[in-house]
């Protein structure tokens, strides 16, 4: 499952930063900034949701939600909103 495992960390990851958003703690570019400079990641995980897919996030967060029983990987609220056509 190692696939899976780097999938469930970037999910979550992702998720952590729809929370942020949800809390007003910074606002995307500012997320996406902070995961860049800050942890060295090679894009922020609001930009990566936005190339992978939210719609296709909720799904995959849903489902380890599911499998796990573990809360915290239910989909963050501001997931849902629809992407831009």
């Amino acid at each position: 499952r190692p696939g899976q495992i780097v999938l469930r960390t970037l999910a979550q990851l992702a998720n952590a930063g729809f929370d942020a958003l949800d809390d007003d703690v910074a606002d995307a570019a500012g997320v996406d900034t902070a995961m860049r400079y800050g942890a060295n990641h090679p894009q922020g995980p609001i930009e990566w949701a936005g190339r992978f897919g939210t719609a296709r996030l909720a799904a995959v967060l849903a489902t380890i939600a599911a499998a796990t029983g573990d809360p915290i990987y239910a989909p963050s609220p501001s997931i849902a909103v629809p992407e831009p056509a």
